[in-house]
């Protein structure tokens, strides 16, 4: 999993890439001048044009990378970040319609995070490791984000 983050066309040249798309940012989360987190959303998918018969396909973005360290998650702080990533994303672009984040079993503190900002399980993706951890791809979308915030 490791390889794949780290081979990402986002890392090549991370001020560019992020600054594509109104909705797109990379925010560094500091106390002082202690790293505390950083996440990362991605709006530079494009609503796929559908095939005939199929359904259009809702503007979608992507967190790409969500870290908070270990001693800030007691506090919750990794709620704040989110939330911030996800009104600036909605806020920035009327047509986004959707944030999808991948959640993992390994990082714990992730997928309570995300069920706290109202993030629904889409799908499970793969499942890994000899205890057979199930990964998953959660979203958000643009109406529940906005009850919520009303």
């Amino acid at each position: 999993m490791a390889q794949e983050v780290l081979r990402h066309s986002d890392l090549q040249d991370i001020q560019t890439y992020y600054m594509r798309e109104p909705a797109s940012g990379l925010w560094l989360l500091e106390y002082g001048n202690t790293f505390v987190g950083l996440i990362a959303v991605d709006a530079t998918q494009t609503a796929g044009k559908a095939n005939k018969g199929e359904k259009r396909k809702p503007k979608t973005a992507v967190i790409r990378h969500f870290h908070v360290e270990e001693n800030f998650r007691t506090a919750n702080i990794q709620d704040d970040l989110l939330a911030y990533a996800v009104d600036n994303a909605f806020e920035r672009d009327l047509k986004l319609e959707r944030i999808e984040a991948f959640d993992s079993p390994l990082v714990p503190y992730l997928r309570p995070c995300f069920r706290a900002a109202g993030f629904e399980l889409d799908h499970h993706t793969k499942t890994v490791g000899i205890l057979r951890w199930t990964l998953g791809t959660r979203y958000l979308e643009r109406e529940k984000w906005s009850k919520k915030s009303n």
